[in-house]
């Protein structure tokens, strides 16, 4: 649940966690997908990475309830702006999933924040 941020993102872009060939572009997609998580009321306000460093608990906290939900929409939304599938049907399945995620993230920080 500790884990990296960047380590888990390259996972849900189909990369290897070690390869760090795409690090600069993967980074600057979290930074902005985590931005958006905070301003939706989950997340660390002013909270970025800078490599695979940053943890999941630096930015919520570990007994936050839906902690999968926030490492699933921040992968998810960072796949689709790195590396966007090319088949029309599972495009717009994930573009789906990353709206219900961020639909339940503002939810969520709307009651516990």
């Amino acid at each position: 649940m500790d884990g990296s941020i960047l380590e888990d993102v390259r996972i849900a872009c189909n990369l290897d966690r070690d390869d760090d060939s795409f690090d600069d572009q993967l980074i600057f997609h979290t930074n902005g997908y985590l931005f958006r998580s905070a301003q939706a009321g989950v997340g660390k306000k002013g909270f970025s990475i800078t490599g695979a460093d940053e943890v999941w608990t630096d930015f919520v906290p570990e007994d936050f309830e839906n902690f999968e939900a926030v490492k699933n929409y921040i992968g998810l939304s960072v796949l689709l702006a790195f590396d966007p599938p090319q088949t029309a049907g599972v495009l717009e399945l994930i573009r789906g999933m990353v709206r219900e995620f961020e639909w339940s993230l503002y939810v969520e920080g709307d009651v516990c924040g």
